[in-house]
């Protein structure tokens, strides 16, 4: 169970900004500006990078999902644990999807034991909380190849059974990610 913490024992991972934003007309003119403060991670870029690992098993495809626990869950559901999909904020200095799915296969093989094999983007990017936090979401489909214990596990689900089950998926990336990888592999049209 997560507690308060005072302000002091605070890591540190969240800072405030300030930032004028401004709406434009279509020929270019300013018709309204206003500063917002928000909050952004401090070392970390407004980037997540969402995994959706993927297997084969039995001619069914599966998913692997984290079980997590997160404090804000423990705010909203009155417990921690949440069913997550494998996500990891992106250092500032991956700013193109080449080296930042290299680096998402070197989390999931540290954390997870995923060998991990082919990738693909599942769709385009989003904005899960647009105009409460600047974060963009890209997801990635990933081909499992083996998988070995790890610092944390993968529960496997058949994918349509992720799909049929939907609405008991409170994590919002999750799932995003089990109805585009459902589509992308044919498990839903």
């Amino acid at each position: 169970m997560f507690t308060r913490a005072p302000r002091e024992a605070s890591t540190g991972f969240l800072e405030l900004r300030c930032s004028t934003f401004e709406e434009i007309d279509a020929g270019g003119a300013v018709v309204a500006r206003q500063p917002l403060e928000l909050v952004v991670p401090r070392r970390l870029s407004a980037c997540t990078l969402v995994a959706a690992p993927l297997r084969r098993h039995a001619g069914e495809v599966w998913i692997g999902i984290a079980d997590d626990d997160l404090p804000a869950a423990q705010c909203f559901e009155g417990h921690s644990e949440l069913l997550v999909a494998p996500a990891w904020r992106l250092p500032r200095d991956l700013t193109t999807m080449t080296p930042a799915t290299a680096w998402m296969r070197e989390r999931l093989a540290e954390e997870y034991g995923v060998e991990s094999g082919a990738t693909w983007e599942l769709g385009g990017r989003w904005h899960p909380a647009p105009g409460s936090t600047p974060e963009v979401v890209h997801a990635v489909a990933v081909e499992v190849k083996s998988e070995s214990p790890g610092r944390q596990r993968l529960e496997w689900v058949k994918l349509a059974d992720a799909v049929a089950s939907r609405r008991d998926l409170r994590d919002g990336h999750l799932r995003v990610v089990v109805l585009r990888s459902a589509h992308a592999v044919g498990v839903i049209a």
